[in-house]
């Protein structure tokens, strides 16, 4: 329709112009002329708003409004084609299109690289949590380690209960000629020694030993007689293990037939001199004096020594419990 208009008023001028100059001025031809130019204003008036209707409606069909207006003020005598029409009106949506097509492609794109970039992310994330892991776990293995290792340096207190046995083998004779009370000699840890699975002492250790009673004897009343008892042991990395046991004791062997013989030589050489020197009588007081010198000398001859001999093996068992504060 504006294509219309525009083209009417083109032909509305072109008539005016030819009928000023053909014909001479008169007040017919003015009223004419103002008559044209009434029909010109309401052509242009229409014109406008016609225009004003147009724009919004190719704005929204994607035509740009410099095209817009090139349409409209194209000269009625130079009529777009159909073909250039085409052209004209499809160009900016074929555009349009184009674009479209391309910021779709944009953005499938970018949503590819952007699930690309996550993907990787969460890759990376994955491996370090589970670097962080081991490294977590490494490090629980050496706290519970180095836990373990103070533990085992604590010093830990254990008791040895009453009656324990403490096997000692004696490494040298033991006899009453060469001991005394209060003597104090050394033995060896016949076996290991452990107590809650922990080993105090080793077998071969150094077991200090004490000779409670020794008695030499040599009187017709008794024998000679030997006790002892272990007092300390020489425990693992320098433990020393106090204990106080039960004492071994060993008595020398009777001497009783020996004295009875040596008293009997002793009457028989009495009764001898005595016959000698007098007869019956004096054979009957020598045989009294033999005797009483044969008793003399077993009173004043000492019996067998007590003695244990080397490599005894000696099971003493502990009075008391023996408290131990055991340091590695």
């Amino acid at each position: 329709m504006t294509r219309q208009i525009i083209r009417f008023v083109t032909v509305l001028l072109f008539a005016v112009g030819l009928t000023a100059c053909s014909t001479p001025q008169s007040s017919e031809s003015e009223q004419k002329i103002v008559e044209l130019q009434k029909q010109l204003d309401a052509a242009k008036q229409e014109a406008a708003a016609a225009r004003s209707q147009v724009l919004p409606a190719e704005t929204a069909a994607g035509l740009p409004v410099e095209s817009a207006a090139t349409v409209q003020d194209q000269p009625a005598s130079e009529p777009s084609t159909p073909s250039s029409q085409g052209a004209t009106r499809g160009g900016p949506g074929q555009s349009a299109t184009a674009q479209s097509t391309a910021r779709e492609r944009e953005l499938a794109e970018q949503t590819a690289r952007n699930a690309e970039q996550a993907s990787r992310d969460r890759a990376a994330t994955e491996q370090a949590l589970s670097e962080q892991k081991a490294v977590t776990a490494r490090q629980a293995d050496q706290n519970a380690e180095l836990r373990r290792q103070l533990e085992e340096m604590k010093p830990r207190e254990l008791t040895l209960p009453t009656g324990t046995t403490i096997p000692v083998r004696t490494t040298a004779e033991i006899s009453t000629k060469t001991v005394s009370n209060g003597s104090v000699f050394e033995g060896l840890l016949e076996r290991d020694l452990v107590v809650d699975e922990t080993l105090l002492a080793k077998a071969g250790s150094r077991v200090t030993c004490v000779v409670v009673a020794a008695d030499k004897g040599g009187k017709v009343k008794g024998v000679a007689s030997l006790s002892v008892a272990a007092r300390s042991i020489a425990g693992v990395n320098g433990n020393t293990i106090a204990i106080r046991t039960d004492s071994y004791g060993v008595d020398a062997k009777t001497t009783a037939g020996k004295d009875a013989k040596r008293t009997g030589i002793a009457t028989g050489a009495g009764a001898v001199i005595g016959a000698i020197a007098g007869g019956g009588k004096g054979a009957a007081i020598g045989a009294g004096a033999g005797a009483a010198a044969g008793v003399g000398a077993t009173l004043a001859t000492r019996g067998d020594a007590a003695v244990i001999p080397t490599e005894t093996l000696i099971e003493f068992h502990l009075a008391a419990p023996a408290s131990v504060v055991f340091r590695k």
